[in-house]
C-alpha cells in the first residue's frame, strides 16, 4: 500500500506547474513608479509593494484582477485594475499603468438645490470637462498596448546575446543596447514566442538563453 501511495504521488507531480507574472509600474508620462502596493485575487491572495516599480506573481491556470494603488501617507493618488487570464505555464510580461484619482470634493462647492436654472450652463461645463479628460486618460491607456519596435532592435539583441557566447542577462541587453525597461521586456517576449531564446527566471532578474 505505501508503494502505491508513492508512485501516486510521483505521478501527480509533473501536473503541478505555475506561471510567472511580472512587470514594471510606470504612470501616465510612463516613468516608473516604486513603492506602488501590487495585488492579485489568487488563493490564497498575493500582494506586495512593487520596490524599483517592479512586480511579480506565481499563478496557476485561471481568471484574476490585478490591482495597483500609490499611495502618498494615507492618500490614494493613482491606481489601475487589469484582468489577466493565465492559460497556460510559462512566464509573462504586464506592464501597468497608473491613473490619477480623481478628486470627488471638484464639485461639493456647488450649490444643488438652486432650481433657477442660473447654474445649469456650469453643470454642462463640468462635465464636458470630465468627459474630455477621462477621453484623454483613456487614449493615454491605449498607447503602450501599440508599442512597437523595430525588427532590427531584435536582430541587435540577438547579436547581443550570441557575442556574449549565447548566454546573458535582460539588464545587461537593456544595459549595453541602451533600450528602455518596457521596449526591451517586448523585444525579449517576442524573441521567446519565436522559440529563438528562452528566459529563465532568477531572483528579480532573467537569465536569457540563445535556443541553438
Amino acid at each position: 500500500m505505501k508503494w502505491f501511495i508513492f508512485f501516486v504521488f510521483l505521478f501527480c507531480i509533473p501536473f503541478v506547474s505555475a506561471t510567472t507574472l511580472h512587470g514594471t509600474v510606470y504612470n501616465i508620462d510612463f516613468d516608473v513608479v516604486e513603492d506602488v502596493i501590487v495585488e492579485i485575487n489568487s488563493q490564497p491572495k498575493q500582494s506586495m509593494i512593487a520596490s524599483g516599480g517592479v512586480y511579480s506573481f506565481e499563478l496557476n491556470p485561471g481568471d484574476y484582477t490585478l490591482i495597483a494603488n500609490y499611495y502618498i501617507g494615507d492618500e490614494l493618488i493613482a491606481s489601475t485594475t487589469e484582468e489577466v487570464s493565465i492559460i497556460e505555464e510559462g512566464d509573462f510580461v504586464l506592464d501597468l499603468i497608473l491613473f490619477p484619482n480623481f478628486d470627488d470634493e471638484l464639485v461639493e462647492d456647488f450649490d444643488f438645490d438652486d432650481n433657477d436654472g442660473s447654474n445649469n450652463y456650469i453643470y454642462w461645463i463640468i462635465g464636458a470637462l470630465i468627459l474630455v479628460i477621462l477621453l484623454f486618460f483613456y487614449i493615454k491607456k491605449k498607447k503602450p498596448k501599440e508599442k512597437k519596435f523595430d525588427r532590427d532592435e531584435a536582430d541587435d539583441v540577438l547579436e547581443f546575446i550570441k557575442k556574449s557566447d549565447g548566454r546573458t542577462t535582460q539588464k545587461e541587453i537593456r544595459k549595453n543596447l541602451g533600450l528602455g525597461e518596457a521596449k526591451t521586456s517586448l523585444i525579449i517576449s517576442e524573441l521567446v514566442h519565436d522559440k529563438k531564446i528562452r528566459r529563465i527566471k532568477k531572483g528579480r532578474g532573467n537569465i536569457i538563453i540563445l535556443n541553438k
